[in-house]
């Protein structure tokens, strides 16, 4: 499988690559065939065996023989010259463009081949000056059981014959502009050109920072921040205190000036004043006599009935299941099948524009279960709640007027009509 990894300097690429790509390879056994500046004292310090796992390139590989692919079924591509002598290749070629620069005898137990991880491909793989014997490669890769991860800062500038074999290109991009410097955001795309499946921000972790080296030139080099630029969020931190109390007395003021402000005001609404009770004045004991007493009978009162024992009240109902996404409008956009693995793209809006993306994935990791039904429809649910989800996602951000066209990958059905092409 060819895979790419595409961002500007600095934006996470070697990173990307050597922490969830080269590491992982050396940790399953497999040979790293590289031009990336690895730090193999560290790696192999890690676990002694990488030593014998890792071959970083600096130069092209020597010329071994002739490269004949066309009648690869019957006899190898890569025939050695028999006397075994070899030729230097030219001042022009760099590493990794030449056909030679991937030739290799190292096999895995299993028969899995070795990884190539190309930095700053588009040097090798130049648009236009690509020799034919490396495209018939790149083309014919699987026959070797080798995997390529290309790194460049445009894929636009690589060869297009070699682009378009891309199966899944991960786009790095800084997040300094926001004020974080320890963190890079990852969207992933279906392909060269396909559409964004994922996207998440991912953090810095400085223990792999001794495992290789970002720039050609040595560790020192740093880059310089734009002084003239700074970030919103930053401009909000530093404010957000006196916004705070701002705001704590203006709700203040507002609940006092809605409740309050009139019963200080208006006379009736003044407490009564409390006097305090004046005593009679004292009447002469010997002249006061009592009441006669009543010759009238007091009335007979009716029997009172018996209290009637109120039910017991009754128990409250369950509450009903909530997700993270009950209130919110979810569209279907896409769907892709990878290796057996089926999944399909969301977009989240507020009915008038799309806001940001989401898969299947993401809604079984928030509790949901997915049962899609077509190419353009399917049933979200959560509990007892179904909820239909088509594909009715509003007009994207740049002002298209139209609405994203959903194609099913097994079938080829389109969610407008038309036949594929």
């Amino acid at each position: 499988m060819i895979n790419a990894i595409e961002g500007i300097p600095g934006s996470g690429k070697s990173y990307e690559a050597v922490v969830y790509h080269i590491l992982p390879s050396l940790q399953q056994g497999r040979k790293v065939i590289t031009n990336l500046p690895l730090n193999i004292e560290r790696l192999s310090a890690i676990d002694p065996r990488y030593r014998d796992l890792i071959d970083v390139r600096t130069q092209p590989a020597p010329i071994l023989g002739i490269w004949d692919s066309s009648n690869i079924a019957k006899s190898p591509a890569f025939q050695l010259f028999e006397d075994g002598h070899t030729e230097t290749p030219s001042v022009d070629v760099s590493t990794f463009g030449s056909v030679w620069d991937y030739y290799t005898d190292w096999k895995r137990d299993d028969g899995i081949g070795p990884l190539y991880v190309i930095d700053e491909c588009h040097v090798a793989l130049d648009r236009i000056g690509t020799p034919k014997a490396v495209i018939e490669w790149y083309k014919l890769h699987r026959h070797y059981n080798a995997d390529v991860l290309l790194l460049t800062q445009s894929t636009r500038d690589i060869n297009q014959p070699i682009a378009r074999l891309i199966a899944t290109l991960i786009r790095c991009r800084k997040v300094d502009i926001l004020g974080r410097k320890n963190a890079y955001i990852r969207r992933v795309f279906a392909g060269y050109r396909g559409a964004e499946i994922q996207q998440d921000e991912r953090p810095y972790m400085p223990q792999y920072f001794d495992l290789y080296s970002s720039h050609t030139q040595g560790r020192a080099v740093a880059e310089e921040d734009s002084r003239d630029v700074t970030p919103l969020m930053v401009k909000f931190k530093r404010w957000r205190r006196l916004y705070y109390v701002f705001m704590f007395g203006f709700i203040a003021y507002t609940i006092h000036f809605l409740f309050f402000s009139d019963r200080d005001n208006n006379p009736d609404h003044q407490f009564p004043q409390q006097h305090k009770p004046v005593n009679p004045p004292p009447q002469n004991s010997a002249l006061t006599e009592p009441p006669p007493p009543s010759l009238s009978p007091e009335p007979l009162l009716p029997p009172q009935p018996p209290p009637v024992s109120e039910p017991p009240p009754l128990p409250p109902p369950s509450p009903k299941p909530s997700g993270v996404y009950d209130h919110q409008q979810i569209h279907m956009t896409g769907h892709i099948v990878m290796g057996g693995r089926s999944l399909t793209s969301f977009v989240v809006s507020d009915g008038n524009r799309q806001m940001y993306d989401v898969t299947s994935d993401d809604m079984q990791a928030a509790g949901y279960e997915w049962q899609r039904l077509g190419p353009c429809a399917g049933w979200l649910i959560l509990g007892s709640n179904r909820r239909a989800i088509t594909c009715d996602a509003p007009p994207l951000n740049d002002g298209s007027l139209g609405r994203p066209i959903v194609v099913d990958s097994s079938t080829g059905a389109r969610s407008d009509g038309r036949a594929s092409p």
